[in-house]
């Protein structure tokens, strides 16, 4: 679940987000990484392979935690292509300036930042699924 969400993470850094200038300098992005995939995974890693105990969940309750972090993923991908939408080409924008529109749909009409709502919903699903707790080794 977690190669999967940061992996999606990766494919919409290359492919779905629009940065207007550098987010980070080229040398500081093997920094970032080292902070998802070494520190977080190593963790999370750490956690899950030697210290965990799985929980006791029945069949139907792992489905629905397993359901509801698919779910999550895929509206949180959603959301971030329907922002993408939003954004104005700079050489289609004739008036020189770059405007914004309002989103709408995929949690948007209830929620104003529905795609971290779905990010949580995600992890929130994961840490139901796993149970993990704090080790006392």
């Amino acid at each position: 679940m977690v190669t999967a969400h940061y992996g999606k993470r990766v494919l919409e850094s290359l492919f779905v987000h629009i940065f207007s200038r550098p987010s980070i300098p080229v040398k500081q992005v093997y920094l970032n990484f080292a902070h998802y995939w070494l520190i977080f995974g190593g963790l999370i890693s750490s956690e899950l392979c030697y210290f965990y105990k799985p929980p006791v969940l029945t069949p139907a309750a792992t489905k629905i935690w397993l359901g509801l972090f698919t779910i999550s993923e895929i509206m949180n991908g959603a959301c971030h292509l329907h922002l993408r939408s939003l954004r104005t080409n700079k050489k289609e924008d004739t008036e020189g300036e770059n405007k914004r529109k309002i989103p709408y749909g995929y949690g948007f009409n209830q929620i104003s930042c529905a795609n971290y709502f779905w990010e949580t919903t995600a992890w929130f699903s994961f840490a139901m699924l796993t149970q993990l707790k704090t080790c006392k080794c």
